[in-house]
């Protein structure tokens, strides 16, 4: 290989090394801050605001009302003959 051939490949080398460098860091520069309006602000947590019952001929309800959705587990025992509702 000649002398200029050479100065060729090394310039190429070094382009490539210094590209990749500089790919590497620009992407770990820091990002701008959030500005207050970007950030949500968090639900209230769930809870239950009231317990209402009534009793029909052949039905006995309860009406459980939250200030959301509430989400539940019910377990039917037989001993002695009741639902338990478990509130996450």
């Amino acid at each position: 290989m000649s002398k200029s051939n050479k100065k060729v490949s090394r310039n190429i080398v070094i382009f490539i090394v210094l590209s990749a460098f500089l790919a590497i860091l620009s992407g770990c520069a820091g990002k701008d801050k959030p500005i207050d309006s970007d950030i949500t602000k968090p639900l209230e947590p769930k809870t239950i605001k009231a317990i209402s019952i009534t009793e029909n001929d052949a039905s006995f309800n309860v009406n459980i009302e939250g200030n959301r959705l509430l989400t539940y587990t019910s377990v039917k025992k037989p001993v002695p003959l009741s639902v338990v509702l478990y509130f996450p």
